[in-house]
């Protein structure tokens, strides 16, 4: 005869334990013990003994007579979160980049017809970014713009380009970063968005899926990226994105 499988809890402080911190860590403020007791339906003796152990060994911390995630926990949530795993992989080289190429640097996270700047580093020769954390729709004018639209079907990109109202001049510029994308796996935008400002940004891809999940950009003028440095810059580009790819686990073009 077959056995039920015994699925009851082994260990009921554990599971006690894991879901005080779930309750802590989805909650949108601080919560005072009462709450906590009155959530997890723990006793009072209980709950005090899983506190003083969850605050102990970090994943918990009291604050105002209230508990929050602690820095186990906050750790935990970051792995997770593969904005923070892309913004953390893409910090070092940006900085490196930046110095090295003589223009301001920038990863941008994409997110369906939007993206979001994750993290820069200025260069004083170069031109002013946005904020970080801030988001954009994207932009037909801009080298991630152009990228963020090669996810797009043909429909799509028609309607998007039908609504930009693209200059001759700007709609050539277009056809011309989908070349590039496709030949040289970066593209350019030199002072069609800006005056006197000069982009350039390579894709960055999901393996497996292939599909593109951020952007690696670096913005200059005309001084900072001639035309004789161009082919230069993007392959210093493509190499800093590569090595992204190694901590954060996307591919390149």
């Amino acid at each position: 005869m077959s056995q039920e499988q015994d699925t009851s809890p082994s260990s009921p402080g554990l599971v006690k334990g894991l879901l005080l911190l779930e309750q802590v860590a989805q909650a949108q403020h601080p919560l005072a013990f009462g709450e906590l007791q009155q959530r997890s339906a723990t006793a009072k003796s209980t709950l005090i003994r899983l506190l003083r152990v969850l605050q102990n060994e970090g994943w918990l911390q009291k604050e105002q007579q209230a508990y929050v995630p602690g820095p186990r926990l906050l750790a935990l949530g970051q792995v997770a979160d593969p904005l923070e795993q892309l913004r953390k992989a893409a910090e070092p080289e940006l900085a490196t980049l930046a110095e090295q190429s003589g223009n301001s640097t920038a990863c941008f996270a994409i997110d369906g017809n939007e993206n979001e700047l994750l993290n820069k580093a200025m260069h004083p020769a170069a031109p002013s970014m946005r904020e970080i954390g801030s988001r954009q729709q994207a932009d037909p004018l801009s080298p991630w713009g152009w990228i963020m639209m090669q996810e797009a079907s043909e429909e799509e990109r028609e309607k998007f380009l039908a609504k930009a109202e693209l200059s001759p001049k700007e709609l050539q510029a277009w056809k011309q970063a989908e070349e590039d994308l496709e030949q040289r796996g970066w593209c350019l935008d030199d002072q069609i968005g800006i005056p006197l400002v000069c982009r350039m940004a390579v894709p960055l891809r999901q393996p497996g899926t292939n599909e593109i999940r951020g952007v690696l950009a670096l913005g200059g003028n005309p001084l900072t990226m001639p035309e004789s440095r161009r082919e230069e810059l993007g392959h210093m580009l493509l190499a800093a994105a590569e090595r992204i790819q190694g901590a954060f686990g996307v591919q390149v073009g």
